[in-house]
């Protein structure tokens, strides 16, 4: 606290990455079944939404890294990001393409990751919103 304001500290994007992880599991959610393109394109609305403040000013990310190619509906950072995750042992998925992501937090583990970040309920909002993402990247698919 600084002069009687709150100072809110920006959350770098692998931070809010893992806050996703553990917030999808949270919200009964530990397997994405979607191929690359509709996961890549869902994960770029929820950042779009993330720049556009939609889940109010706690959930500050820096995202000045994080790109997205329209024109191949896939995103550098996203990828490298993915692998990290793999490597790391938060996720598994058969290379090179991911039509099946496991997320490899239990509940308990999801928690303590969540609370360690802070806004549990804005975290819980981020996880619907990407699923409803999801299901409207499948529905884009379908229609293209």
């Amino acid at each position: 606290m600084v002069d009687g304001a709150i100072v809110v500290k920006k959350l770098a994007a692998d931070e809010f990455f893992r806050g996703l992880l553990a917030s999808l599991v949270s919200t009964g959610t530990k397997r994405i079944v979607a191929p690359q393109t509709e996961v890549h394109q869902a994960f770029n609305r929820l950042v779009e939404m993330l720049r556009a403040h939609k889940f109010g000013p706690e959930l500050d990310v820096e995202l000045k890294d994080v790109d997205y190619d329209p024109l191949y509906g896939l995103s550098g950072w996203l990828d490298h990001t993915l692998t990290w995750a793999q490597r790391d042992l938060l996720i598994s998925f058969g290379n090179p393409s991911y039509d099946l992501i496991e997320i490899k937090y239990d509940e308990g583990q999801a928690e303590r990751v969540l609370q360690g970040l802070g806004d549990l309920a804005g975290y819980r909002e981020v996880a619907e919103a990407f699923k409803t993402e999801l299901e409207r990247a499948k529905t884009y698919d379908k229609q293209s």
